[in-house]
């Protein structure tokens, strides 16, 4: 069996080989992990992958000389959290849309869209690094620092295009469809601190 000690020398030498020897010998422990975590089969699968595809691309990784466990641990248990974090911002998500809709079809208001449509495509009509950063932190469930961390861009990048995207959401959207997607902020201020 490889140790971690092989397994980093050899990523070293060639990526292909090395995160090979990686995936043979921690895929099926770290989605059992990750399982454990998430409840869903599909969730742990998206997070150990995550993992895999992070110690891929971060080249600082090949240094580690010791604690290759310790990091593929953390980093799926963390990836496996956003994932939770993420799903239970959609159910919200969906929540809120289901009881809006409901709202607009008891009220029959000729004045607003009968569902969610005009919301999303608000939100699509946001410049791509913009929507990108919003749908991260208020679908995605991710922090500030996750989000400037995930795209490569300095956290005040983040705190700028996220102010910008609920400007120009607030001027764009009325009534109960601001209102809906203020709860939906709302619902993720606590992750979207540093």
């Amino acid at each position: 069996m490889n140790n971690p000690e092989n397994i980093l020398t050899t990523f070293r030498k060639d990526k292909s080989k090395g995160i090979r020897l990686l995936y043979d010998a921690y895929y099926e422990i770290l989605l059992l992990y990750a399982n454990g975590i998430t409840g869903d089969t599909g969730a742990a699968e998206d997070a150990v992958q995550e993992c895999f595809i992070s110690f891929w691309t971060r080249d600082h990784l090949v240094k580690l000389h010791e604690g290759l466990e310790g990091y593929l641990f953390r980093s799926v248990k963390y990836a496996a959290l956003n994932q939770v974090r993420a799903t239970r911002r959609r159910q919200h998500l969906h929540d809120l849309a289901s009881k809006e809709k409901s709202r607009h079809a008891a009220a029959a208001d000729d004045n607003e869209p009968a569902n969610l449509d005009g919301l999303f495509a608000a939100i699509n009509r946001l410049p791509e690094e913009r929507r990108k950063i919003f749908l991260m932190i208020c679908v995605d469930g991710l922090s500030y620092k996750e989000t400037a961390g995930a795209l490569s861009i300095s956290i005040n990048t983040v705190k700028t295009q996220m102010a910008r995207a609920v400007k120009s959401l607030r001027e764009e959207l009325r009534g109960r469809l601001l209102q809906v997607l203020l709860s939906w902020i709302a619902g993720g201020k606590h992750r979207g601190t540093a």
